[in-house]
């Protein structure tokens, strides 16, 4: 049997693993793409030349107030800390004062975070001369409520962000399971809205009893995605004036960034995304061997959620998942945790959805339902009994899990491997 070596990025490391040759019949992985010589030079060009806006300049006038909306920790591949500086840079030059400006980390419903972590999210020079503070979706004295969207999602969003009077979006573009791509209105149509506004976004995303999830909400789409649609409108009822959102490569080095409008600027990187990470392919496979890509991509189960997404359109009905994820943060949200180890079966998670429905509670639902078509084994720091709570097969090495997925699968299999699991999107061919 002739094995060959391959590596699969995990946590802040890089795991080696044998695989049979014989059995591989394709690899999904992202293109090589260069980093950009410039970026500095680029945004500030794109400053002065932006897409389907006037220029920034034209926009801040220099007794404005601004807030900058930036991603949390889970979202540190987005380069804040290359890029911020040169925003700060350009806007200081228009005669603002450094007090004129806020930046808010969109958590989302995710946790604060530490000093030393709005330090690696920005940059420790600005940690500590600007005001960084961390959105609070359940912090209901800092929302203002704006009415609701034509979907029936009450809009609270944060109370920085309306009393500016400029605000920046920032982000980066990706594949996004609910929303079809990430970055664009998400930063702050999630990052800093109220709790009930986020979770009754999300509720658009549970479909009917045979559904499980609404089909139109998915990775790629975005034309006829319903929360897409009321991500776009929460935008337009606060105040988007100006984004800057980046395309990473396999590196997580900056490839690309767009600059200007926040509808029109984020459709151009949805193009550049499905050019760089829309990776065609085939067939399924009876086996597939990935990896989330390492920090921070697997800084919990629920970020790895991404991950699953995209490995499971590649994997047959009854496949098997072997999963290379470290979760140093253990599950990550607590309804994603209750949801997916808390019930009997499938059936009664639905049935507490309807009444009860979460973001977190509809990933853990997602993986559930995979976990019940594929046969998922899973090498993290999790602990054993966790992860076959959640209904996946623990395993206690990266080669066991290599074993184990070869044996669970059927004789002589084929296999595809997805190094980049959290980024490469397969694209069936017809």
């Amino acid at each position: 049997m002739t094995t060959r070596p391959f590596q699969f990025e995990y946590g802040n490391t890089t795991l080696r693993v044998d695989i049979e040759e014989k059995t591989l019949i394709g690899s999904i992985e992202a293109q090589e793409i260069p980093p950009l010589d410039n970026l500095a030079g680029s945004l500030r060009n794109s400053f002065n030349h932006p897409i389907s806006s006037n220029p920034l300049r034209k926009i801040v006038k220099k007794s404005d107030t601004v807030t900058i909306l930036v991603g949390d920790m889970t979202r540190l591949w987005v380069g804040t800390a290359n890029f911020l500086p040169v925003l700060l840079e350009e806007l200081l030059s228009y005669g603002l004062d450094y007090r004129q400006i806020t930046i808010v980390i969109g958590t989302g419903d995710h946790r604060p975070h530490t000093n030393k972590e709005k330090g690696q999210i920005v940059g420790n020079t600005i940690a500590d001369t600007f005001k960084i503070i961390d959105h609070g979706a359940r912090d209901e004295g800092n929302l203002i409520h704006l009415g609701e969207t034509n979907h029936g999602t009450p809009v609270w969003i944060n109370r920085h962000v309306m009393e500016a009077d400029k605000v920046i979006l920032t982000g980066g573009i990706v594949y996004h399971f609910l929303a079809g791509f990430g970055g664009g209105p998400k930063a702050l149509s999630i990052g800093a809205a109220g709790y009930e506004t986020i979770q009754s976004n999300h509720k658009i995303a549970l479909g009917n009893q045979t559904q499980g999830l609404n089909p139109n909400v998915s990775s790629g789409k975005t034309t006829g995605n319903p929360l897409y649609e009321d991500l776009v409108e929460i935008m337009k009822m606060a105040k988007a004036d100006f984004l800057i959102n980046t395309i990473i490569n396999r590196k997580k080095e900056i490839a690309a960034v767009v600059v200007g409008d926040p509808i029109e600027a984020h459709e151009e990187g949805i193009r550049l995304v499905q050019k760089f990470y829309g990776v065609k392919t085939t067939s399924k496979a009876d086996l597939v061997i990935a990896s989330a890509m390492g920090y921070p991509e697997d800084i919990n189960l629920y970020q790895v959620y991404k991950t699953l997404d995209n490995v499971t359109r590649v994997a047959r009905p009854g496949g098997t998942i072997v999963l290379f994820a470290e979760c140093r943060e253990g599950m990550g949200n607590k309804d994603f945790e209750d949801i997916l180890i808390g019930f009997r079966d499938n059936d009664s998670r639905y049935a507490h959805l309807c009444s009860h429905c979460t973001i977190g509670g509809l990933m853990g639902f997602g993986i559930a339902r995979w976990a019940a078509r594929h046969r998922i084994i899973l090498y993290s720091s999790l602990p054993p009994t966790t992860v076959e709570k959640a209904g996946m097969i623990p395993a206690k090495t990266p080669q066991e899990a290599i074993a184990k997925g070869y044996e669970l699968a059927k004789d002589d299999p084929t296999v595809i491997l997805m190094p980049h699991g959290s980024v490469t999107f397969p694209i069936f061919e017809q």
